[in-house]
């Protein structure tokens, strides 16, 4: 839930909710990048932004690891592709290496959905097997 929580669409989507806030910290040496530390309700959250694009290069935050102990897990995200005018990566790669990286092949914003798949299905005596 925590890596849900603090992805980053959820965060732009609760960037007006009070028990999100946002503080902007310092450049990293290496890169140039600015550093974003969030609160995201109760979670933190350290963006590292490319100032020129403001692409998110890489993602911090506390995680449990592959044993149950609490770490700091890193994603760096690459390969950005802009989608119905929003740049989403479509390449995230998790650190320590032993996590698979992960790679979209394709992303769609409000994609066209058939409604008959919510139907609830016909309770008709005929149609139970027995």
């Amino acid at each position: 839930m925590r890596e849900i929580k603090c992805g980053i669409l959820s965060i732009a989507q609760h960037s007006r909710d009070p028990k999100y806030k946002f503080f902007a910290g310092s450049t990293t040496p290496v890169g140039g990048w600015r550093i974003l530390e969030i609160n995201a309700d109760g979670e933190h959250v350290r963006w590292y932004v490319e100032p020129s694009t403001g692409r998110i290069m890489r993602i911090t935050m506390r995680a449990l690891s592959q044993n149950g102990v609490p770490a700091e897990a890193t994603t760096h995200y690459r390969d950005w592709k802009a989608v119905n005018g929003l740049s989403i990566p479509f390449k995230a790669s998790p650190v320590p290496a032993s996590s698979k990286p992960v790679r979209t092949e394709s992303f769609e914003v409000n994609p066209a959905i058939d409604f008959k798949l919510f139907d609830v299905p016909s309770t008709d005596s005929s149609t139970v097997k027995q």
